[in-house]
C-alpha cells in the first residue's frame, strides 16, 4: 500500500528543465560549443556538481576553473528565468490537493539547490502541500545514486514499497528504481526523455486520480 508520493521538481512540478538547457547551450556558444538540446538533456536529474564535471569531461573544459563553470552556468540561468513565468505543469495543483485528501506524505526531493527549490515552490504557491523538502545540494551522491530516495523514505517514515516517486529523467527513473520504489516516468515536459524504465508512463496528472 502507497504511504508516500515523492516528486522531482525541475520537468515535474514545472517545465524547468527546458529554460536550464536553453541558458546552457547560450552559454556553451560563448565557448564555440554548438549543442542541440535533445543531446544536452542527458544532464537531467544531476546537481550542478556533477553536471559541472560531466560538462569538463564532454567538452574538454579542464582548463576553465569548476567555480567558474558554475558561476556562468547560473548567470546565464538567471538571464534566461528573467523572461519567463513559472507556471506549474497542468493538473499538478489538483493532484496535490487529491493527495491531501487520501493523506498521503507528500515529498518533494530534488538534487536543485534549496534556494532554487524555494523560487519555485513559492513562484507556484505550492509549499503547502509537501510535507518534507529534501534538496541533493548537501547529498553526497546525486541521481542515478538512490541516495536523495533513501533519506526521503526514512524521512517519511515508511519502508522503500511504499513509496511512489514522480520523475521525468533517466537519472531520477533510475534512482528511484534502484531505491525499489515504484516510479512514475512523467512526460508532461517538452524534454522528451527515455522514461521507459519507469513502472507506468503518463503524460497528464490526470492520469493517477481519475
Amino acid at each position: 500500500m502507497m504511504k508516500t508520493v515523492i516528486f522531482d521538481m525541475d520537468g515535474v512540478l514545472i517545465d524547468s528543465e527546458v529554460i536550464y538547457l536553453k541558458s546552457l547551450q547560450k552559454y556553451l556558444k560563448t565557448l564555440d560549443i554548438e549543442e542541440d538540446l535533445q543531446t544536452l538533456s542527458c544532464l537531467v536529474g544531476m546537481n550542478a556538481k556533477d553536471i559541472t564535471q560531466k560538462l569538463q569531461n564532454t567538452y574538454h573544459l579542464h582548463h576553465i576553473p569548476m567555480e567558474e563553470l558554475m558561476e556562468k552556468q547560473d548567470l546565464y540561468f538567471d538571464e534566461e528565468l528573467k523572461e519567463t513565468i513559472l507556471t506549474p505543469m497542468p493538473h499538478l495543483i489538483t493532484y496535490l490537493k487529491y493527495l491531501k485528501e487520501k493523506d498521503m506524505t507528500i515529498v518533494l526531493a530534488s538534487s536543485s539547490d534549496m534556494h532554487w527549490i524555494n523560487t519555485v515552490l513559492d513562484g507556484i504557491h505550492v509549499r503547502e502541500y509537501f510535507d518534507i523538502i529534501i534538496s541533493g545540494e548537501n547529498l553526497k551522491h546525486s541521481k542515478p545514486d538512490p541516495e536523495i530516495f533513501y533519506l526521503a523514505a526514512k524521512q517519511a517514515g515508511c519502508k522503500h514499497d511504499e513509496c511512489m516517486v514522480i520523475e521525468d529523467s533517466v537519472n531520477g527513473i533510475k534512482a528511484g528504481k534502484a531505491a525499489d520504489m515504484y516510479v512514475i516516468g512523467y512526460k508532461g515536459s517538452i524534454i522528451q526523455q527515455d522514461t521507459s524504465k519507469a513502472d507506468k508512463e503518463i503524460y497528464n496528472f490526470c492520469e493517477l486520480y481519475t
